[in-house]
């Protein structure tokens, strides 16, 4: 048995870190040196809840909030949940295999699926292929007959007002179960949590002991929205009808950029029966199903991130297979009236209550400095408002009568200056739009400063990385070159010897990487050139 010693935040290398952990050698052996990790730290209190929230991170929250769901199963999840009367599904159910989302695997092809009729065929170990069978709780005729057991996870207080249910699931997964890098569905929470296994279940295997105490089944590994472009490239995912992503577990050194540009990675570990994760809206990330087990979740948008749909909505309508849209976001903020009812409206009251104490610990903060993103709770809350206010004026997203958005735009006016809340959604819209035309090109541009690019290209879905050029000339230049990666086996020297053929970053005997100004017309016409 071994036992997660690593502290929280404390930066480490992830490749030692899972061989540490006694994870199967495919998982670490051939993973490059250059990712960095954390682990993600213990949240036991509302407001450490929120702090974290405030700086996107997943949290941990406490395994107290499980105590409905341990009354409801017993000791083991999988004995409850398979047994006589429970088992037997209604009808057919297609599980994903391992092989779906993998980088060359085709976005549709009906090989990544495999139907089942039991919830005891996800767990047949003679079938060399680990599956996820992801059940969602609809309230069909052909429901699964099982309670709706995600309805009984308990939320931390103050994420249950203003909070919209959207959807519930439960997931059974075999030992080795991947799923792929993803976003969910639609700028949502999602919580979720294992159900407590047998320990003897587990005897003669390896088992790592999570830091709750409890053994460890599932490994969410995360990465910030700013590491998006490192890990997924939709532009090429939809010309090419391919998953084209990273892969954590065998991309060469030499495909990769510089330490310092990887997305730092957030280990989310899920104990059976233990602590409940509540995972941050529109985190990629990818799950390592490391023993049989079965996660329960829910899934809630909720109107002080309303931000955070918009942000997905930019993002998810230039895929090829646009995602789950819930009703609440196809129907309800279609409709002005309901927008204003259950949007607006109670946002407004919730910022106004706040506003009192949040004016008070203003008044506290060190002049002449930015706000911390937390702050207190009283400001926390107020300055999401605003954020969320603002995204309720993006049109093509919300549904506003004219009378609704001058009101919004009236207290906007009143409040944001006070509260250091910037245009957030011109930004966010500039930002996001203007990565995904970038991406169109094969070049990814880091947009805070000291700005730079980094072309790409694919070797069989498998993204290969050029060296950081502080010039868009530069980086147009080794796109040009990299395309030759696609006729390429990503296996062979040849994508090595194509990397070190090209120049080398250091140009005009400038050893610091700093910002080179270009219009927009030179701009688009670089990129343009590439085409």
């Amino acid at each position: 048995m071994t036992s997660v010693t690593q502290k929280p935040g404390k930066v480490c290398v992830l490749r030692d870190v899972l061989k540490e952990w006694g994870l199967d050698e495919e998982y670490w052996a051939r993973m490059s040196g250059k990712w960095r990790c954390v682990v993600a730290g213990y949240a036991g209190t509302e407001e450490e809840c929120m702090r974290n929230l405030a700086e996107e991170k997943p949290s941990m929250l406490s395994a107290a909030n499980m105590e409905d769901v341990h009354a409801a199963v017993g000791p083991d999840g999988i004995d409850w949940v398979t047994a006589p009367g429970r088992n037997e599904l209604p009808r057919h159910r297609l599980a994903f295999n391992s092989s779906w989302g993998k980088p060359g695997a085709d976005l549709i092809h009906e090989s990544h699926l495999t139907p089942v009729k039991k919830f005891t065929d996800i767990f047949d170990h003679e079938d060399p292929t680990p599956r996820n069978l992801q059940m969602f709780h609809r309230q069909t005729p052909d429901e699964p007959r099982i309670p709706v057991l995600p309805s009984l996870l308990n939320w931390p207080e103050f994420m249950d007002h203003l909070s919209i249910p959207v959807d519930k699931a439960t997931r059974l997964s075999q030992k080795n179960a991947l799923t792929t890098w993803h976003l969910d569905d639609c700028g949502e929470f999602v919580y979720q949590a294992a159900l407590p296994v047998r320990p003897e279940k587990l005897e003669k295997q390896r088992v790592l002991t999570g830091p709750g105490g409890k053994p460890v089944v599932k490994i969410f590994f995360s990465v910030s929205k700013s590491g998006y472009d490192y890990i997924t490239q939709d532009q090429e995912q939809n010309r090419s009808g391919r998953f084209c992503q990273v892969s954590l577990w065998d991309t060469p050194d030499g495909h990769l950029p510089e330490v310092d540009d990887l997305p730092l990675v957030t280990l989310s570990l899920i104990e059976a029966g233990g602590r409940p994760l509540l995972l941050y809206p529109n985190i990629p990330h990818t799950v390592l199903t490391v023993h049989d087990s079965i996660l329960i979740e829910e899934r809630r948008l909720h109107a002080l991130y309303l931000d955070e749909i918009v942000y997905f909505h930019f993002r998810s309508r230039q895929s090829v297979s646009p995602p789950i849209c819930y009703s609440f976001l196809s129907d309800t903020c279609a409709l002005p009236a309901s927008v204003k009812a259950e949007l607006v409206t109670p946002l407004l009251s919730c910022i106004a209550s706040h506003l009192p104490q949040a004016s008070a610990d203003l008044k506290k903060q060190p002049k002449n400095k930015p706000l911390p993103s937390f702050g207190s709770r009283a400001l926390f809350t107020v300055r999401r408002g605003l954020t969320s206010l603002r995204a309720l004026l993006v049109e093509d997203v919300f549904a506003l009568d004219p009378s609704t958005r001058a009101e919004v735009e009236s207290f906007l006016k009143e409040h944001s200056a006070s509260f250091s809340v910037p245009d957030a959604m011109g930004a966010l819209t500039e930002q996001v739009l203007g990565t995904i035309k970038a991406q169109r090109h094969g070049i990814i541009q880091h947009h805070a400063a000291p700005v730079y690019y980094i072309a790409y290209a694919h070797a069989q879905g498998h993204v290969v990385f050029g060296p950081k050029r502080v010039r868009l000339q530069q980086a147009v230049a080794d796109r040009k070159a990299l395309v030759k990666c696609e006729f390429m086996d990503r296996h062979s020297n040849e994508i090595q010897d194509l990397l070190d053929s090209l120049p080398p970053t250091v140009t005009d005997g400038q050893t610091s990487v700093a910002a080179v100004p270009i219009d927009d017309k030179e701009r688009q016409a670089l990129l343009d050139d590439l085409f």
